[in-house]
């Protein structure tokens, strides 16, 4: 009897689909307006997006039902970084500088993006998502447009 051999031809990268959220509230005010809205379900998740040479942290919220195969992850662009010099905070009216560090700073403006995985249609949330007072605008982004960025969460 022969042997059977086995290629490895090359796979597809990741699909996925990422939107943008223009809103001014609290990231977890976003995360619980979406749940209640649209029905997902968003939890904080146990890290955060790091940056450990910016000393940049961005919130993230995952939303996982393995039996659905639904995986999304909802997380902020924006993380307003405080520059500290102690002498300068001592004194009565000098207040320590901020400086704005984004996670894809070709999207500046935008507050925080949804990553969908799977198992949700965009349909889902564009229907939805416009019944949120506190969502400006929202609409999806080409993968394309991201270039040689990674949105890999572990």
């Amino acid at each position: 009897m022969g042997k059977k051999i086995y290629k490895l031809e090359k796979f597809e990268e990741e699909k996925f689909k990422l939107f943008a959220i223009h809103s001014n509230i609290d990231d977890y005010k976003i995360a619980f307006l979406l749940n209640s809205k649209c029905g997902s379900k968003f939890v904080k998740a146990r890290g955060y997006i790091d940056f450990p040479n910016q000393n940049a942290f961005f919130n993230h919220f995952e939303w996982e039902e393995k039996k659905k195969g639904i995986s999304c992850d909802l997380f902020s662009n924006k993380f307003i970084k405080l520059e500290d010099d102690e002498t300068k905070v001592k004194e009565l009216f000098n207040l320590p500088e901020t400086k704005e560090v984004y996670l894809i700073r070709n999207f500046k403006k935008v507050d925080y993006f949804i990553k969908i995985n799977s198992g949700v249609s965009k349909e889902f949330f564009l229907k939805e998502i416009s019944k949120i007072d506190e969502v400006s605008l929202f609409y999806e982004i080409s993968v394309e447009r991201l270039s040689g960025f990674s949105l890999n969460f572990n």
